[in-house]
């Protein structure tokens, strides 16, 4: 009988809880310049386009080869519910692409919960990796955000799986863990330091590459922000180099 009572009990604290986190109220229109206080997903009525403006190979022996814009689309549908369009290499402008308009990826980014400490998101998108190549798959993501009392230091995590549906040598599912270290040095200022485990599902621990960059953010008002990044595309995994390095310039603009 004890439990019987202990695993009903049990079942209504995960509905309990799952309730209080859907029904916690997500954006509250709380569009800030802060950074690290923003929700991560637009508020409803509201668009963005950000994302990489430009992106400039700078590795050995290939420097500009290639230089691409992959911008990123999200629209806020409504409070919580926002659809997306989003670009890896995107559209090229130069030698170094498999073709000049690359990929392509949408779907849906469904905002779970927001507040000022933390805030977290799922996010799923057919993606198109390549034209040229057949390729075809699932996009699956799960943006968090994790701040400190003082709002100086936040983290950002999100994990994310492709699951090739027409899968291929060029394609196969992959697994990437990127975490982003923020620390805000003004409300409109901050710098970042980016981090992440990417690799074939197959063959994750074979293939993984790290790549680490650090880049700087500006809020130049509640709807343009400006920032830049320089990566080093796999300082830490399998074939660890520092030759493979890319420069980004970013734009995000938001507007109703």
């Amino acid at each position: 009988m004890v439990g019987y009572y202990c695993r009903i009990l049990g079942v209504r604290g995960i509905v309990l809880g799952i309730v209080l986190l859907v029904a916690t109220p997500s954006v509250g229109q709380s569009w800030t310049k802060n950074f690290s206080g923003r929700p991560l997903w637009m508020p409803s009525g509201w668009k963005s386009i950000e994302g990489d403006t430009l992106g400039i190979n700078l590795s050995r022996n290939s420097a500009g080869k290639p230089v691409f814009t992959a911008p990123d689309i999200l629209w806020g549908y409504n409070r919580d519910f926002n659809i997306v369009i989003r670009h890896d290499r995107g559209i090229c402008f130069s030698d170094g692409c498999r073709s000049r308009y690359n990929d392509l990826s949408g779907g849906i980014l469904y905002g779970l919960h927001h507040s000022r400490g933390f805030a977290i998101g799922v996010e799923g998108r057919v993606t198109f990796p390549g034209f040229n190549d057949v390729g075809l798959g699932l996009d699956l993501a799960l943006p968090m955000r994790l701040q400190t009392n003082t709002g100086k230091v936040a983290l950002f995590f999100t994990p994310e799986m492709y699951l090739g549906i027409a899968e291929n040598d060029q394609y196969p599912s992959r697994l990437e863990l990127p975490l982003s270290i923020a620390y805000r040095v003004n409300p409109d200022f901050e710098w970042h330091l980016d981090v992440a485990w990417d690799g074939v599902l197959s063959n994750y621990s074979e293939t993984v590459r790290i790549p680490v960059g650090v880049g700087l953010r500006y809020a130049a008002s509640r709807k343009l922000d400006v920032g830049t990044e320089f990566e080093f595309g796999n300082m830490f995994g399998r074939g660890a180099t520092v030759n493979i390095r890319t420069l980004y310039l970013r734009l995000a603009y938001r507007w109703r």
